[in-house]
């Protein structure tokens, strides 16, 4: 998949995501609807200045927005839309013995190392956890 192609589909999940219309982002933004519905059709690019903003309206980084990264965000930033909280005890020990199994890996890393993986990993399984619940979740349907 292409660079931009990436670029538009990032934008409109994101903006749905965030449950915000083209009219939204681009009053957000400063900017006319039509550049949104533009960018999402792949019909043209943003200028540096709005994927910048862009970015910071979705917290994620421009790399990701662009397709280079699958990672939203970078550094110490944390996921902000997925919730870190556990619904059964089940669930925090699978947690926490996953995470014990990804530590083991890194033993003979230096401790500033460790932290900075163990929070990826981290950040990584919330991620992946938010993607199969909205891939695997039943839908509502209308009758």
């Amino acid at each position: 998949m292409e660079s931009t192609s990436t670029f538009s589909t990032r934008l409109k999940e994101l903006r749905k995501e965030y449950k915000m219309t083209q009219q939204a982002l681009s009053d957000k933004l400063g900017i006319v609807r039509t550049a949104i519905a533009n960018y999402e059709t792949n019909r043209t690019m943003p200028d540096p200045t709005t994927l910048d903003k862009l970015s910071q309206i979705f917290n994620v980084s421009i790399d990701y927005l662009m397709g280079k990264s699958n990672i939203r965000t970078l550094g110490q930033e944390v996921i902000q839309d997925v919730p870190h909280s556990f619904k059964t005890k089940k669930e925090q020990l699978s947690y926490d013995e996953f995470m014990e199994t990804a530590k083991a890996f890194f033993m003979d890393a230096s401790e500033e190392d460790r932290e900075a993986i163990t929070r990826d990993i981290s950040n990584l399984y919330w991620e992946s956890k938010q993607i199969n619940k909205n891939k695997y979740a039943p839908r509502n349907t209308k009758k």
